[in-house]
């Protein structure tokens, strides 16, 4: 009984310092999200073929109002795992398993004066204290992760069972009648303390897809999102972004926005099959001030695939030209996308994997006028927000769809990289290679203790890791989107992840780890090997600045309006090793006269390597070396338009060579 008024007694305090924050704060506060929706509907207005789907935000006010009628105990037990955390080392917080309890002793919360119990709901400023005796059935006798469990299960079952009873206004009763009679559906989402400059929170909270415009099934889709405000790996990234939680602000509002998709089971003609994607509207870590660079990752079906690391996805590179300032640049890497994300054909918020047929599997996504659209809208919603912006969106057709906008996540780059050559062969192991899924801060890795890297299968389980927002790097055996949720989340701690194929035999070498003998992870060079002398000693071999330029060294070509898929591999070095000493020559501050020079060089060598390459394509059969051929001719093409480029941009602005 003790223990129930304790609860009690909390909720009722948290209620009070929630109805004294500010009004604006409070009463109609629908999370970042929703704001930046509200933002693009003004932006986009007056572009052509583009669109914000519709959509209304429920306060978080209401929602705690809510919560508080029919599960009151959530507050007291959220402030539990506050007040527990602010206790713990801000380097162990995610441990989130209790000490041991003797069965003779039980930890007991006792709050002695009012200005403790305003320190509960202070973390920063607590003077709470603990003590034991031999009283049971105490609040604090419980794990974190079971305190997480119990209020998401109080949430869900609130909505599940006294979810008719939630206040929904006209204009919300309106939406869901007219998405009903449109035989539409709802993305419930979250909308909390995400989405902000320093806290993407990418995917650390759920929204779910393809609900029914039923009352019921929306009811249940909103105890699911709310309850996952209150999970782990939201409460992680919030803190790892800097964070600071507290109970007395929850912010709990939750955002209906209508599909822009496929029909249910999955469409039967291609021209119905939406493509959704992700785009940085400058990818700060490929570019600089005057050499600005689009990314996008982009594939078929619901955009759960993407960001989600469901399925494949094509990957495209977008700038303007300095050779010819009307004309676009698209540099594609496209991957076979041999399945698709749908809803299912008859349960809401449920999302099924299907097949795409050989011909779309194949070819890209996205045309050119598509990714010429969508560059252009994209520059408008960075102009609007005066920075660069993380924008998911979806295209059926001509017509572009805007559905979520944020910040774009970045680190500052500390570019340093590895001689491999100079040093001798018996100072290093053998090296294996690596493909950079994250670039992080472009620095060479020195791995002194096992415990600094993170090895998993799925970028996804590492970033579920307890150290996740502080190892120096991640290593896991599956290729993921460079802007999937846990991607854009490892981006803004600046960690590099890095795709080795097996990750068994990394992890093996990793343990042997030491100050003696340490681990390289070059990621400018894809390279990770064991150093055979000290860490000191290997500080000679360290070069700063870049080797080359981080984007994926896989291309593909354009071929008759539509990209085919080439797999054209750009290794940075050539086996005689002259383009890298061309290349190390041209970085050099008194080379700055003789760039171009040095370019002509550069430029005679990959003429060479191609000539060479059609040499053989001669050789092959006729059947096969015509659409060989092709493609070559295409891939020359490019190659000699990326080339003019270099000279534009020595002509332009000789120092950023």
């Amino acid at each position: 009984m003790k223990n129930r008024n304790l609860l009690f007694s909390i909720c009722i305090i948290s209620a009070y310092f929630s109805s004294i924050l500010p009004s604006d704060n409070r009463s109609n506060w629908c999370g970042n999200k929703h704001k930046n929706l509200v933002i693009l509907r003004d932006a986009l207005t007056g572009l052509n073929n583009v669109s914000v789907p519709e959509f209304v935000g429920i306060s978080t006010s209401r929602v705690e109002t809510f919560i508080q009628q029919y599960a009151p105990d959530v507050f007291a037990y959220y402030a539990y795992i506050i007040w527990k955390l602010s206790h713990e080392d801000d380097n162990a917080v995610y441990d989130t398993t209790l000490p041991p309890i003797d069965n003779r002793k039980h930890n007991k919360l006792y709050i002695p004066i009012i200005s403790d119990i305003f320190s509960l709901f202070t973390p920063r400023q607590r003077t709470i204290q603990a003590d034991t005796d031999n009283s049971s059935n105490n609040i604090t006798n419980i794990s974190l992760d079971d305190a997480i469990k119990h209020i998401q299960t109080l949430v869900v079952t609130a909505f599940r069972q006294h979810g008719k009873d939630f206040n929904f206004t006209p204009e919300e009763r309106n939406l869901i009648a007219t998405t009903d009679r449109n035989n539409g559906s709802f993305m419930v989402r979250s909308t909390g303390v995400e989405d902000s400059q320093t806290v993407a929170n990418a995917g650390g909270n759920l929204s779910v897809a393809y609900v029914k415009p039923a009352y019921s099934d929306i009811y249940d889709a909103m105890g699911n999102v709310i309850a996952s405000y209150f999970g782990k790996q939201s409460l992680m990234n919030r803190r790892a972004g800097g964070e600071q939680l507290s109970s007395v602000d929850i912010c709990l509002p939750v955002l209906l926005q209508v599909v822009v998709g496929e029909k249910r089971g999955g469409a039967a003609e291609q021209r119905d099959i939406p493509v959704s994607g992700v785009a940085f509207t400058t990818q700060k870590s490929f570019s600089s001030e005057n050499f600005l660079v689009t990314e996008v990752n982009a594939s078929y079906g619901h955009g759960e695939g993407v960001v989600a690391n469901r399925v494949a996805v094509d990957r495209y590179y977008l700038m303007t030209s300095r050779a010819q300032h009307d004309r676009l640049n698209m540099y594609p890497v496209i991957r076979e996308k041999h399945e698709r994300i749908v809803p299912h054909t008859r349960e809401s918020g449920r999302l099924i994997s299907v097949k795409n047929d050989k011909k779309t599997a194949t070819q890209s996504c996205l045309s050119r006028d598509q990714l010429q659209h969508l560059y252009h809208v994209l520059k408008n919603i960075e102009q609007h927000y005066q920075q660069p912006m993380d924008v998911e969106f979806v295209i059926i057709g001509t017509m572009l769809y805007i559905v979520q906008a944020r910040p774009a996540m970045r680190h500052d780059a500390r570019p340093s990289y590895c001689a491999v050559e100079l040093i001798p062969q018996d100072h290093r192991s053998t090296m294996t290679k690596s493909i950079n899924l994250v670039t992080g801060s472009s620095e060479l890795l020195m791995i002194t203790k096992p415990e600094e890297i993170i090895i998993a299968d799925t970028i996804d389980q590492a970033e579920q890791h307890p150290q996740s927002a502080q190892s120096k790097a991640v290593i896991v055996k599956t290729w993921c989107s460079s802007l999937s949720h846990a991607a854009v989340n490892f981006t803004s701690h600046g960690i590099p992840c890095l795709y080795v194929a097996d990750t068994a035999q990394i992890k093996g070498m990793i343990m042997q780890a030491s100050e003696d003998k340490p681990y390289i992870i070059d990621t400018q060079r894809g390279a990770i090997f064991q150093y055979q002398k000290n860490a000191e000693d290997f500080n000679q071999y360290i070069r700063q600045g870049w080797f080359e330029h981080p984007v994926e060294r896989m291309i593909s070509v354009w071929s008759d309006h539509v990209m085919k898929q080439s797999a054209v591999l750009v290794p940075p070095v050539p086996r005689d090793g002259k383009l890298n000493q061309l290349l190390e020559e041209g970085k050099r501050p008194e080379q700055r006269a003789n760039r171009r020079a040095i370019v002509q060089q550069i430029e005679q060598l990959v003429m060479q390597r191609l000539a060479l390459t059609e040499q053989r394509i001669n050789h092959v059969g006729v059947l096969v070396a015509i659409p060989l051929r092709d493609n070559f001719n295409t891939l020359r093409t490019s190659v000699q338009q990326i080339i003019q480029e270099i000279y534009a941009t020595i002509d332009q602005h000789g120092d950023e060579f």
